[in-house]
């Protein structure tokens, strides 16, 4: 069996952390061989969780175990040809650890690795038919419409005001083109805008008594703008230089890309500031044993919202990568924290697009702030803890 190459892992996102052995994995038999390239899938994925699951010491059995137990009953058939790997995958305790068939590739790989998407005319309207927001790339953006238009009538029907009537005509319609008109001060414009499936933002910017609030939904490769959600941080970051205070909200942040959250967190760092540190499960050099390796990223430069106050807003749904934007602030910065406890995820997860197209995961990082302190299954506990939307809001502000 040929070894398990870097290259191809997808280090996509981070999770939780429970209590490990760091001692060495030892077996007598190596499941990886580098000199032999017919493998199969089984054998695949026991050699990845044999190196990278992170309890695989205690808990992997041998190869022979789940290849003569498994039911092979059990599965529906488009997965029987893989259904020793689902039993050994589920027989891992850990919640994160899985294994997906190939016939759910296309979907699993669009959630790993896109922002939510939408057949939209390119632009959200508020119960008053204002604009709030108009979607990078999209027809609205293209034909012109800006944030704070108000929208009185679609196909020369007129709103009067209704959000419901809007919907229906727009949202609701099977309909492609929309003559859509709207106020802008005294002038009236009509624009013809064409509904597409676009991925929609995930960074949005609103003001609070002139208090720029950044509200980051989740941390993705791929949204609205081409470079990911740290790229839309990046432009809001200078579309608001000169504030000198800013509320960063991640309420309901599930996380996403390390890689994302983590070059976020630099843009408000100090040069030499540690965004976070850990632990992760990998093979020796000569790929016998499982091994721990340590890490530490460090913020290379001064970032570009350096120096501002921030105010973070947590909630119970803000959970892995925003936990580490989280402990990357609190533990740097002292920023103060503003809602509920958040989900506390601090183990890390490596994913890999096996040969026949499966997506295996296993969890094999631990995760801890700059100080080695874990926040796994604790969270963290805001500075002031109020529970409703609203009137965490305006605390923050």
């Amino acid at each position: 069996m040929k070894k398990i190459l870097w290259s191809s892992f997808l280090f996509l996102s981070l999770i939780v952390i429970t209590a490990c052995d760091n001692s060495s994995k030892t077996s007598t038999s190596n499941p990886l061989n580098p000199g032999d390239e017919d493998y199969s899938e089984f054998e695949y994925n026991y050699a990845f969780l044999y190196f990278y699951y992170y309890k695989a010491g205690t808990e992997l059995k041998s190869e022979e175990y789940y290849t003569e137990n498994v039911d092979t009953s059990i599965y529906i058939p488009s997965v029987q040809d893989v259904a020793d790997v689902l039993f050994m995958y589920e027989d891992m305790s850990d919640l994160f650890t899985n294994y997906y068939p190939n016939i759910y590739f296309d979907e699993l790989w669009a959630q790993l690795n896109q922002s939510e998407s939408n057949k939209n005319v390119g632009m959200a309207v508020d119960s008053t038919l204002t604009v709030k927001r108009v979607y990078p790339n999209s027809s609205a953006f293209s034909a012109g419409v800006q944030k704070g238009d108000i929208v009185i009538a679609v196909d020369s029907i007129f709103l009067e005001g209704s959000y419901d009537r809007y919907t229906k005509l727009v949202d609701s319609s099977t309909a492609s083109t929309f003559k859509i008109s709207f106020e802008r001060g005294d002038d009236t414009l009509q624009f013809s805008l064409l509904k597409t499936e676009i991925l929609l933002p995930t960074v949005y910017l609103d003001s609070i008594n002139d208090i720029p609030v950044i509200t980051v939904t989740e941390f993705t490769d791929s949204t609205s703008n081409i470079h990911g959600t740290s790229a839309e941080f990046a432009e809001i970051l200078e579309e608001t230089d000169g504030a000198k205070s800013t509320v960063l909200d991640l309420r309901g942040n599930p996380g996403g890309s390390v890689d994302q959250c983590s070059d976020m967190a630099k843009m408000l760092l100090a040069n030499g500031d540690t965004i976070i540190r850990g632990t992760y499960a990998v093979p020796d050099k000569d790929y016998t044993v499982q091994i721990d390796s340590a890490f530490a990223t460090i913020a290379t430069t001064n970032g570009i919202g350096k120096g501002r106050y921030y105010v973070l807003m947590l909630d119970s749904g803000s959970a892995s990568c925003s936990e580490i934007f989280a402990a990357a602030l609190a533990s740097n910065l002292k920023t103060p924290i503003v809602g509920e406890l958040s989900y506390g995820k601090g183990i890390g997860q490596f994913y890999i697009v096996t040969e026949v197209n499966g997506i295996a995961g296993a969890t094999s990082l631990r995760l801890f702030d700059k100080d080695g302190i874990s926040y796994h299954t604790y969270g963290f506990v805001p500075d002031f803890v109020i529970a409703d939307p609203d009137s965490a809001m305006n605390k923050a502000v």
